[in-house]
């Protein structure tokens, strides 16, 4: 599953930057676009991690805090395997 998602988020990517790129390649502003393109992409890219940092973040303290709270009726903290 995990591969699968990487793939998707490749593809999107990759797709994306086609869908800007093709439609200027015949006018002759290909040579000019292309940096705005990259720059872009990479802007986007620092988004998207940026966002999955946070949801990593918000996933991690929320099963501390289920698992490891005292007012749970648990004597010890489980520990998860990933």
């Amino acid at each position: 599953m995990r591969m699968c998602w990487h793939k998707m988020v490749v593809g999107s990517h990759v797709g994306f930057i086609w869908l800007q790129l093709v439609p200027f390649s015949t006018r002759g502003t290909f040579r000019l676009l292309v940096p705005c393109v990259v720059l872009w992409g990479l802007f986007l890219g620092l988004i998207i991690l940026a966002i999955h940092l946070c949801l990593l973040l918000i996933l991690s303290s929320l099963m501390l805090v289920i698992n490891c709270c005292p007012w749970i009726a648990t004597d010890r903290c489980v520990r998860f395997p990933f």
